[in-house]
């Protein structure tokens, strides 16, 4: 109320008084990725930490390398439209695992400490090779140009029991379309080099520079130059197998880290990409993949989000990677009821649970890597969390993160395995969302379910629309603790929060052809009674006429007859 001792003059005064805070849209768009990295800080274990592009992803946990599939999954994210990403960083023990490594001693160059880019003992699949480049040199001694080769056995590749890490490698082989080069297959060469590119050694020569940036599947840790005039006793092209070396991750990893998803209050997203490959030995009784839906999808991250209360992480699960389960004779079997399977637990009695606030997405999509320009599967995760930030941002929350619109993967060049129509009938009743070509339009997600399949949380669109409205109410109305609970006060609740809710409705967020028909919000006496008023309770009561997919599309279509157009 205005003071008549302040005014000194007739005339109009302004005084700017505070208005009651309004209420907006929170992000929906934020994920949280759990995963092995190249490389991390003991300070950065099972600890969150705020990722703001790919730059700064590859300054804390390094690059996009293989055996990682975090780091995939979010280059794909930052790729497909999202902004701003949360990273865990986990290991199997405290002690950081250390990769494969191997020492290759060319007496002509040099002598060459490889490492495996990433740990685990998947490095010990590869094998390096220095072979002549140029012109084939006399007998017994050396070219004067020579390339630095990453192989994998052919027979290792033929296997019929092939472990996890192989079986990876030969997707990467098949996307590529390479060849085996008699005993070996070629998965990446650099060179040709001379002697010249080792000068200096260390890893500042251009050889180790060359190869470091270039690279997936190794790191040249050090280099140590030959003796000048040592020209021959060569013994170049011989591979030399990486050692076991590192110790694999392992689904246990993840238990520390679930503490850590706690401590994000304003993520929306969670996915888990290096758990669909973790452990996946192959095992006939199917434990590996029981594992994954007990260890880390059901009482990992399902439980942690329950107990916790985070109903605002919408949980993107990964398929595991094709040929899940085994026949009789403990040969890969690859076919769409393995995963149908995997969901139901028709093989280990173990289903996954019916969970509103989590999307299952299958198969493996495959992109062009950014390091060495090569074909690449990768989990889902990345591509779809990517698609449901540019859909939020672009389109809406409301709008599902799926068909050719808002579903497309751009990145996305093919598919580790292409299913048809026929493939997803299949799929989409269990709440399997599928991944595939459509005709004109590129690779997309096809689905656009939560596992809760049959019930009114069923469309993912539906779920994380009332998720966000939820916790936009619930960060808008904290100014309302310790009001007064009056009259005014009820009366200032319904018209901010109809403000807001109008709002959505004109951006088409809510069904109807009126704010009245799209919503109501009760805040007055007959929800808050004298009783309840006394012990310090006050109620909202707010309806939403959500939207749901259009998700099959009938065409009818029928012939009429013409009219006689007369004689």
């Amino acid at each position: 109320m205005a003071d008549g001792t302040a005014y000194s003059h007739p005339g109009v005064y302004i005084q700017e008084l505070p208005g009651t805070p309004t209420i907006s849209s929170v992000s929906t768009s934020i994920p949280v990725f759990i995963g092995a990295t190249q490389t991390l800080d003991q300070s950065d274990l099972n600890v969150a930490r705020l990722v703001s592009g790919w730059a700064d992803y590859r300054s804390r946990y390094g690059d996009y390398v293989w055996g990682s599939e975090v780091s995939k999954t979010v280059y794909e994210f930052f790729a497909e439209g999202g902004t701003t990403c949360y990273v865990i960083g986990v290991t199997s023990t405290t002690q950081l695992a250390p990769a494969g490594n191997a020492t290759i001693a060319d007496t002509a160059t040099g002598t060459y400490s490889i490492n495996a880019a990433s740990a685990g003992s998947w490095g010990k699949n590869l094998y390096i090779s220095i072979t002549d480049a140029g012109p084939t040199p006399p007998a017994n001694t050396a070219s004067n140009y020579f390339s630095v080769n990453v192989l994998v056995k052919s027979s290792d590749v033929k296997a019929a029991k092939p472990t996890m890490a192989i079986r990876l490698l030969k997707q990467y082989i098949i996307d590529n379309g390479i060849q085996p080069a008699g005993e070996y297959y070629v998965l990446e060469s650099f060179g040709a080099f001379t002697s010249a590119s080792v000068l200096g050694g260390g890893v500042t020569c251009k050889l180790a520079m060359q190869i470091n940036a270039k690279s997936i599947f190794i790191r040249v840790a050090n280099v140590t130059p030959a003796s000048p005039g040592q020209k021959s006793g060569s013994r170049r092209g011989q591979p030399v197998q990486l050692s076991t070396g590192g110790t694999d991750f392992t689904l246990a990893g993840y238990s520390n880290a679930w503490p850590a998803l706690s401590s994000v209050s304003d993520a929306s997203l969670v996915a888990t990409p290096d758990a669909a490959v973790a452990d996946m030995t192959v095992d006939t009784k199917g434990k590996d993949v029981t594992d994954y839906k007990s260890v880390v999808i059901t009482t990992g991250v399902l439980l942690t989000c329950q107990n916790a209360k985070l109903k605002n992480l919408f949980y993107v699960i990964d398929a595991p990677y094709a040929g899940i389960s085994t026949n009789a004779t403990g040969q890969v079997v690859d076919n769409n009821h393995n995963v149908v399977d995997f969901v139901l637990g028709t093989n280990d009695s173990t289903p996954l649970v019916s969970y509103e606030n989590a999307g299952f997405y299958y198969p493996w999509p495959v992109v062009v890597n950014p390091v060495s320009g090569t074909n690449v599967p990768v989990p889902p995760s990345g591509p779809v969390t990517g698609c449901m930030a540019r859909t939020d941002i672009n389109a809406g929350v409301h709008f599902s993160p799926a068909g050719v619109v808002n579903g497309h993967i751009q990145t996305a060049t093919g598919m580790t395995k292409w299913l048809s129509e026929s493939d997803q009938d299949l799929c989409n009743p269990h709440g399997i969302n599928v991944i595939r070509n459509v005709p004109g339009y590129g690779i997309t997600i096809y689905g656009a379910r939560t596992l809760a399949v049959g019930t009114e949380w069923q469309y993912t669109a539906v779920r994380r629309f009332v998720t966000q409205c939820e916790l936009s109410l619930k960060a808008g109305l904290q100014w309302v603790v310790f009001e007064p609970n009056s009259n005014f006060l009820w009366t200032t609740i319904i018209r901010e929060v109809s403000a807001y809710l109008s709002l959505l409705w004109n951006e088409g967020a809510l069904f109807g052809n009126s704010p009245q028909e799209a919503f109501f919000v009760t805040c007055d006496e007959t929800n808050n009674p004298p009783v309840q008023r006394t012990q310090g309770i006050l109620n909202v009561d707010v309806g939403l006429a959500v939207l749901y997919p259009a998700e099959f599309v009938v065409i009818r279509l029928s012939q009429i007859t013409a009219p006689s157009s007369g004689s």
